[in-house]
C-alpha cells in the first residue's frame, strides 16, 4: 500500500513524521513524504527501503518574513504541493497540519484515495494564531471540522486533546498515537557537558524546544538566581533566543546559561541523558498550551530525567503517576527554584524520580506502544483494498 504524507516543514526536525514513516515502511507500506525545501538540503532522498522524501522549492520564501506575506507563501506551496501529491498516486494521503487538509481532500478525491488527518495541535487555540481576530479563528475551526469529519481517520497525540476535538467537532473514535520516543537505553553520558563546557559537578537543567516567551524560559532563568549551583541549557530555535540571551546577561547569570542549536530528533536522548532535570514550564496563554502533551516530556522520561512541569492537567498527571518530578506554577520563579533544589540537593530523591521517569517510558510512553494505533489504521485500510 502506498501512503503519501503531506507536511509543512522540511522534516529535518520533525521526529514524529520520521517515526511514523519508519514504522509504516517496516510493516510493508511504501511511503512518500512531500515537504518544503530548505537551503542546503537535497530535493529528493531515498532512505530506508520503502521511503521517499521529496522537498518542494517555494520561491516566495525569499521574500521578507511577515505575517502579511504568509498567505502568499502558503498559496505557492499549496499549489506546488497539490501538483506533486496528485502525481504520487497514493492509496492514502496523510496531512500533518490543519492548513493542508484542503489539499489532502482534493488529491485524495482525484486519486480515489483515503484521507488521514494527524492532528498534532489544538490548532486554532495555539499561540501562532492568537494574534488573529476571534472571527477568523472561528472560520478556521469550521474549516478544520469540515475536513476532519471527512477523513477516514483522525490521529491525535493525547486523550485529553482528543476529548476537546470530540466535543468541538463531534469527532468520535479518534486514534491516539502518542508523540513518544523510540525505546532506547538511557545511559548517562557527557555529551551535553562537553558541548556546553559545563563541569562534571554542576547539575544541568535542560529545556529542549522552541525558544519563545510563552515557554517559561525567563522564569527558569530567574529561578536560577535562587539556586546555589546549577546550569541552565536551552536547546532549540525560536524568535526570542536573542532576547533570552540579553536577559541572562541583565540577570547576571550568563555564565550559568547556555543556548545550544537544535539537533536531529534521533540525538535528543543522548543530550538529555547527560542532564539532571528536564523543564517544561509553559504559560497558560492558550488552550493548546494548557492541554500540552509535548514530545520533550517523553524524551525526558526516556532519558531518566526528573521533570519540572507546569501544573496543568495532562503534565501534572504524568508527573504524579510516575512520582518523577514536580508540577509548579510556571510564572513563579520561587516555586521553580524550590523544585530544583528539592531534586538536586538529595541524591536519593533524584534517583527515585529518575527511576520513576524511566519506568513510565519503558512501560507506557514509548513508540512501540504509540505506533500500534497508526499501524491499525493503515492495516485496516490495506485490508479494504
Amino acid at each position: 500500500m502506498k501512503i503519501c504524507m503531506l507536511v509543512a516543514n522540511s522534516v529535518v526536525y520533525d521526529g514524529r513524521t520520521k517515526k511514523q514513516v519508519s514504522s509504516l515502511a517496516r510493516h510493508g507500506h511504501s511511503v512518500e513524504i512531500i515537504g518544503i525545501h530548505d537551503p542546503g538540503l537535497p530535493y529528493a532522498e531515498v532512505g530506508t527501503p520503502g521511503i521517499l522524501m521529496r522537498r518542494i522549492s517555494v520561491w516566495s520564501r525569499r521574500l521578507p518574513k511577515s505575517r502579511f506575506l504568509f498567505p502568499l507563501k502558503f498559496a505557492e506551496y499549496a499549489l506546488r504541493l497539490l501538483i506533486r501529491a496528485v502525481e504520487s498516486k497514493a492509496d492514502a494521503y496523510q496531512c500533518s497540519a490543519m492548513e493542508l487538509l484542503l489539499i489532502g481532500w482534493i488529491v485524495s478525491g482525484l486519486n480515489r484515495a483515503r484521507l488521514v488527518y494527524d492532528c498534532r495541535e489544538i490548532v486554532t487555540e495555539a499561540m501562532v494564531y492568537q494574534w488573529l481576530p476571534r472571527q477568523v479563528r472561528h472560520m478556521m475551526r469550521v474549516y478544520e471540522q469540515a475536513f476532519a469529519r471527512r477523513a477516514y481517520a483522525v490521529l491525535n497525540v493525547d486523550p485529553q486533546r482528543a476529548d476537546i476535538l470530540a466535543d468541538w467537532f463531534n469527532l468520535q473514535d479518534q486514534v491516539i498515537v502518542g508523540n513518544y520516543p523510540e525505546l532506547r537505553p538511557a545511559s548517562r553520558n557527557g555529551t551535553i557537558r562537553r558541548r556546553a563546557n559545563i563541569g562534571d559537578d554542576t547539575p544541568i537543567i535542560l529545556y529542549q524546544g522552541i525558544l519563545r516567551m510563552d515557554r517559561g524560559i525567563s522564569e527558569v532563568m530567574q529561578a536560577l538566581r535562587l539556586v546555589r549551583q546549577a546550569h541552565f541549557v536551552a536547546m532549540g530555535y525560536g524568535p526570542d533566543r536573542e532576547r533570552f540571551s540579553r536577559e541572562a546577561e541583565s540577570l547576571g547569570i550568563s555564565h550559568r546559561v547556555s543556548f545550544l542549536d537544535p539537533v536531529d530528533p534521533s540525538e535528543l536522548l543522548e543530550y538529555a541523558a547527560g542532564a539532571d532535570i528536564g523543564v517544561i514550564t509553559l504559560h497558560n496563554t492558550c488552550v493548546n498550551n494548557y492541554y500540552a502533551a509535548p514530545g520533550k516530556l517523553y524524551d525526558y522520561l526516556m532519558a531518566g530525567l526528573p521533570v519540572i512541569v507546569s501544573d496543568f492537567p495532562g503534565l501534572k498527571a504524568v508527573v504524579e503517576q510516575g512520582r518523577c518530578g514536580a508540577a509548579v506554577d510556571p510564572r513563579d520563579p520561587q516555586a521553580i527554584a524550590s523544585a530544583i533544589e528539592t531534586i538536586i540537593s538529595d541524591k536519593g530523591t533524584w534517583t527515585r524520580m529518575s527511576q520513576g521517569a524511566r519506568r513510565l517510558a519503558e512501560t507506557q510512553y514509548n513508540w512501540s506502544v504509540a505506533e500500534q494505533g497508526l499501524l491499525r489504521v493503515y492495516g485496516d485500510l490495506r485490508r479494504e483494498q
